[in-house]
């Protein structure tokens, strides 16, 4: 479930998410396919939700791991344009996905110990070295509104 419906603008690509050990946190970025990059921000949605609103749907199913929701943050860094997604349903455990109205990840590749900590290292910089224990990639869909149009620059 997202809060608001689907918007006006589509983002459709590749991404690379580096997820912390417990799934409740990634980074990464996004190669769309007319070669534009944006990068995207995940944390844990710290809302209180009503319980049918958090009711697991997996049940019985043969998907692994705890549903979760996550608020999203995609930049695109051509324009500046700033997207906001607020509780995406998703899932963590042995792959981290998303699935809702207005956005869709599943891996097709996950990675983990140093294979991982190298892609997240090349990825997100020396810093987070380490902190980022599944990386997963795979194909990606987003449908927004930006939510800060051509923001300025700042050098």
């Amino acid at each position: 479930m997202c809060l608001g419906t689907a918007g006006s603008e589509r983002i459709s690509g590749e991404a690379t998410l580096c997820f912390n050990q417990a799934g409740t946190c990634f980074q990464g970025s996004i190669q769309a396919q007319d070669q534009s990059m944006y990068i995207i921000t995940g944390t844990k949605t710290r809302r209180i939700m009503p319980c049918s609103e958090i009711f697991d749907e997996y049940i019985g199913g043969e998907e692994q791991g705890s549903s979760i929701f996550y608020d999203i943050r995609v930049i695109d860094c051509d324009i500046g344009e700033e997207y906001n997604l607020k509780r995406v349903q998703g899932r963590t455990g042995d792959f981290c996905t998303f699935d809702c109205l207005c956005c869709s990840f599943t891996p097709e590749h996950v990675y983990r110990g140093q294979k991982a900590d190298m892609m997240s290292q090349q990825l997100l910089g020396h810093a987070l070295e380490g902190s980022y224990s599944n990386v997963s990639t795979g194909h990606i869909t987003i449908s927004c509104n930006p939510t800060t149009n051509n923001a300025p620059w700042v050098l």
